[in-house]
C-alpha cells in the first residue's frame, strides 16, 4: 500500500478525493471548534491551567526553555529585529501625535530621526527603571495622554544633550 496519503493529512488525496483518514481528521477538527466556541469558560479555564503549569515547569528546570528560546531567536532573528523596529516607529508616531509636535521645541529641527522625547522635569531615566523598559513606559504614555503632554517633550538630539547637561551643572 502507498504511504504517500500519509504526508498529505488535510488535503485530498491525488487519487481518490479525500481518504477516510481526512474526513475524520477534518471531523475533528470542527467537533473540537465546536467545542471551544460552545464552552468558552471551560475551554480559558482548561488554558489558564495549561499556563500555570507551564509556568511551574520553566521555573523548575528553566536551562531547556532557555535553550529553545535561544535556538528559536537566532533561527528567526531578521524577521524578530524587524517586527521590533516597526512596533518601535509605530510608538513614536503615536506619541509624536499625542504630543502634536513634529519638530524640537527648542530650535525647530525637524528630521524625524533625530528627534527624542524628553521628560520635562527630568527623571526619565528613574521612570523607565521602574517600568522595566522603555517601550513598557512609552505604552503607558500612549494610553494616558494627558499625562504625556504634562510630561513630555519633542526635541532634537543635540538640544537634549544642551539640556542633559545644563541640568546636571546646576544639580
Amino acid at each position: 500500500m502507498d504511504k504517500y496519503w500519509l504526508f498529505q493529512i488535510g488535503k485530498p488525496s491525488p487519487r481518490k478525493g479525500k481518504t477516510k483518514f481526512d474526513i475524520k481528521y477534518n471531523d475533528k477538527i470542527e467537533y473540537q471548534r465546536e467545542w471551544r466556541r460552545v464552552n468558552k469558560d471551560k475551554y480559558r479555564q482548561q488554558k489558564i491551567r495549561q499556563n500555570i503549569s507551564q509556568i511551574e515547569r520553566r521555573k523548575q528546570n528553566p536551562e531547556p526553555f532557555k535553550i529553545i528560546a535561544k535556538r528559536t531567536y537566532y533561527k528567526n532573528k531578521e524577521r524578530i529585529l524587524k517586527t521590533h523596529s516597526d512596533y518601535l516607529i509605530i510608538i513614536r508616531v503615536k506619541i509624536h501625535k499625542i504630543l502634536n509636535h513634529s519638530s524640537c521645541v527648542f530650535c525647530g529641527f525637524s528630521i524625524w530621526s533625530a528627534l527624542q522625547f524628553d521628560h520635562i522635569n527630568g527623571g526619565g531615566n528613574k521612570m523607565r527603571r521602574e517600568f522595566n523598559s522603555g517601550r513598557a513606559m512609552y505604552r503607558y504614555y500612549i494610553k494616558n495622554p494627558e499625562i504625556a503632554r504634562k510630561e513630555l517633550q519633542v526635541v532634537c538630539a543635540n538640544c537634549n544633550f544642551i539640556k542633559r547637561n545644563k541640568d546636571r551643572r546646576y544639580n
